[in-house]
């Protein structure tokens, strides 16, 4: 059934946390509800994610200043986190190539908030899959288990959502902005 989260620890969750109806879970809520009299919640967050992704590659493009791989790798690095984080239906699966492309920006020069943020990102969605998925250690893989919740998931969302903020936030104001601050650090090893 389409809902407004699959596990994913995104904006929905909260929402679908309070819309869930009593004894369910919040994966059980549709992402057929009206925003609008004519707006489904699920063409709302599509619409978001394709207007904001076209501003983003518009104004990377502008960037005539950046190489085409930091343009590629700035418009996919924002794309691929801002799919997970606001379209509904969204599994914890889909934020594993935004996770992959987040690996080139934790060694560049961008502020210790983002850093930050990609770290307690990762550590928050490890929590969140292992709770579903894992199964070694036992001791921890229980642990967690037994920790899964609709109120868990609550927790997990709003530490990633704020995550994301932080993490977006340098992709969007660096798209038509100083790449130098991209920059590898200094002591970051030259291929």
């Amino acid at each position: 059934m389409p809902s407004l989260t699959a596990q994913m620890t995104n904006i929905w969750c909260p929402i679908a946390y309070f819309l869930e109806a009593p004894g369910s879970s919040i994966t059980a809520v549709s992402d057929q509800i009206r925003v609008l009299p004519f707006l489904s919640a699920k063409y709302l967050a599509a619409g978001l994610v394709l207007i904001a992704t076209a501003l983003h590659v518009a104004r990377v493009e502008r960037n005539t200043a950046a190489v085409p791989s930091e343009r590629f790798l700035l418009i996919f690095g924002f794309a691929t986190l801002l799919v997970p984080f606001v379209m509904t239906s969204a599994h914890e699966n889909h934020l594993f190539l935004g996770s992959v492309l987040l690996v080139p920006f934790i060694a560049r020069r961008l502020p210790l908030s983002f850093q930050v943020a990609v770290q307690v990102l990762f550590v928050v969605q490890f929590l969140n899959i292992y709770s579903y998925y894992g199964t070694h250690p036992a001791g921890l893989a229980e642990w967690l288990r037994a920790t899964q919740s609709d109120t868990a998931s609550i927790i997990y969302s709003v530490i990633s959502v704020v995550c994301f903020a932080f993490i977006a936030r340098p992709f969007w104001s660096h798209a038509d902005g100083p790449q130098e601050k991209l920059a590898p650090r200094a002591d970051s090893p030259r291929p």
